[in-house]
């Protein structure tokens, strides 16, 4: 005698729920270790960047603001561009007060 399983839709829709409720909670684990790396990474850079904003201003002093190349500006944070009224802009070195042109 051949005994016929019918489906039973309450455990197929539970252990779809099951299923899923395991496959994110694996991938919600995976994104939250991912913004514990990404946290560390900007604390890091949050550091190497003040160290290079030191040195930076340093070197504006030494040299003069007109004497600064400009990609030594760009991975600093403390660099504030204007537009000024004929088009031009102006470069200021926030907590320095020198302008660059």
């Amino acid at each position: 005698m051949t005994v016929i399983k019918f489906p039973n839709k309450k455990k197929n829709l539970e252990d779809s729920l099951k299923s899923t409720i395991h496959e994110m909670t694996v991938k919600f684990d995976a994104l939250n270790k991912l913004y514990n790396i990404l946290d560390e990474y900007e604390d890091n850079l949050e550091e190497i960047q003040e160290d290079y904003n030191t040195t930076l201003e340093e070197y504006i002093r030494f040299v003069g603001a007109d004497n600064v190349p400009v990609q030594y500006l760009e991975y600093s944070n403390k660099v504030r561009v204007g537009i000024n009224e004929d088009g031009g802009f102006t470069l200021t070195f926030e907590d320095y007060g020198d302008e660059e042109d």
